[in-house]
């Protein structure tokens, strides 16, 4: 068993790696396309197929450790890429000769179907990420557990091979955590900003490319922080850090699932938006504008700093890159800053034109 068991967890961190390969963000599963999650759905299927071809066979019937790979599918991928990968997996076994036990096991690989998104919402909700990701494995082992000794005769046999399992699980369990980890700490190092953990530029022009391939049309908000360099120069660098980060801190609470923020550059910030209602961009962006004028960041010495921010806004046109859009936008942006600042402006066709000032 020690074989397969190296062969199952060599699989399952080879699709861990693919999955971060793949996507940087693969965990954020309200903003995956349809297209996307069909693909997901096509290679955890083939990553369920691989495990059962690696299974210890006893019996008759292959014993594997497809309940972890459902764990961890579900954990980070979400039950709608995960129910149909356990009912492809579990009814591919038919394709291939069977018998009574086969049909019972596959009884129960269906009854974990059904169960386990519901143990996953009830975790999500109450438990920190290793207790949750532990139990879901620990309800997959229970259930694996119940049809060993169900489907064995001889009771030594599968008594040695329930302690093997479980040994085998926990391992695996600490062996992939530690792992998955290890891989997110990397994609964060990659694609997130150090000083403000929002995306960073490198994910901002990955999406850029990546979103334009769609068919989906969105709208861009460069936002700039004005007179930056002022407050570096007048309070030092470690106050301007501050005033990224609480800028950063302000900025977030506008953003939902169809809105992405970005940090692009030194005090320059992006916001991707999905559609291309103008005037639902023109109020986010002005809703912005008027949260951070208001705010004031306390010093020390009972000094403080007030600031404002320039913006500028595109719409995506039809066949056009977002990077174009993106190029426009910022044209945008300077226009807000070469005409006063704290001001925002919106890159039409041939032109940038600036707003009304906020009251």
């Amino acid at each position: 068993m020690l074989l397969q068991t190296a062969a199952n967890l060599g699989i399952l961190v080879l699709n861990c790696y693919f999955l971060l390969k793949s996507s940087h963000d693969f965990t954020n599963t309200k903003s995956l396309t349809l297209q996307k999650k069909l693909f997901y759905i096509f290679i955890q299927t083939l990553t369920g197929l691989l495990l059962l071809n690696f299974a210890t066979v006893s019996e008759g019937i292959p014993i594997d450790f497809r309940f972890v790979f459902y764990a961890v599918t579900i954990k980070y991928l979400g039950w709608q890429i995960t129910t149909p990968v356990m009912f492809l997996v579990t009814i591919s076994r038919f394709l291939f000769p069977y018998n009574d036990a086969a049909i019972v096991a596959s009884g129960f690989s269906l009854l974990l179907m059904m169960t386990l998104p519901f143990v996953d919402s009830w975790l999500s909700k109450t438990v920190d990420e290793f207790r949750h990701l532990f139990v879901l494995i620990s309800y997959g082992l229970m259930t694996s557990l119940i049809m060993i000794f169900l489907i064995f005769d001889d009771f030594k046999n599968a008594t040695y091979l329930a302690i093997s399992l479980v040994g085998y699980t926990y391992l695996l369990t600490f062996i992939l955590y530690g792992l998955m980890s290890e891989f997110r700490n990397l994609v964060v190092l990659v694609h997130k900003d150090y000083l403000t953990n929002l995306y960073n530029k490198k994910s901002f022009e990955d999406d850029l490319e990546h979103l334009s391939k769609q068919n989906d049309l969105f709208s861009l908000i460069i936002l700039d922080i004005d007179f930056f360099k002022t407050v570096n120069d007048q309070f030092g660098h470690h106050v301007g850090d501050m005033v990224l980060k609480e800028v950063a801190e302000r900025f977030q609470v506008f953003i939902e699932s169809s809105r992405k923020l970005y940090r692009v550059g030194g005090e320059e910030f992006a916001i991707i938006m999905s559609g291309t209602n103008q005037e639902e961009t023109v109020e986010l962006a002005c809703s912005i504008q008027k949260q951070i004028e208001d705010m004031t960041i306390k010093l020390e010495n009972d000094q403080h700093v007030r600031i404002t921010i320039s913006a500028g806004i595109a719409i995506q046109e039809e066949n056009e890159h977002l990077k174009t859009t993106f190029y426009r936008a910022d044209s945008a942006l300077y226009h807000s800053k070469n005409n006063g600042r704290n001001k925002i402006s919106i890159a039409e066709a041939t032109e940038c034109q600036s707003l009304p000032s906020i009251p």
